[in-house]
């Protein structure tokens, strides 16, 4: 799979060290997998993988990372294989962000 905004992860690694090989690791799986749908993909990620209610009828997923420190916001287009990371959080990010985004209808948490 294409994964888009790698500069993320980068950024993710940068503000939070001691998650970074966790990050580089879920890097390399998600370029290396090829789901066609959400079930393959839960399938390769198990129980890291869940939907991103207040955006899942665009494709939006969340990913935990690093023991559930750290969760992965991203849209992913299976027919194209591209997957696009929006948001890299702490789990209280996340929280703040999944909040924004079940009140907002429209747009991209800034």
């Amino acid at each position: 799979m294409d994964v888009l905004k790698r500069d993320r992860f980068d950024e993710a690694c940068r503000r939070h060290p001691t998650c970074s090989n966790a990050l580089k690791t879920c890097y390399r799986v998600l370029c290396a997998l090829e789901p066609e749908n959400y079930n393959d993909l839960g399938a390769a990620l198990g129980n890291r993988l869940d939907l991103f209610k207040p955006r899942s009828e665009a494709g939006w997923v969340v990913i935990d990372i690093g023991g559930n420190k750290l969760r992965l916001i991203a849209g992913i287009n299976y027919e194209r294989q591209k997957l696009y990371v929006e948001h890299i959080y702490t789990h209280a990010e996340y929280d703040v962000a999944d909040d924004w985004y079940a009140r907002n209808s429209q747009g991209v948490k800034p």
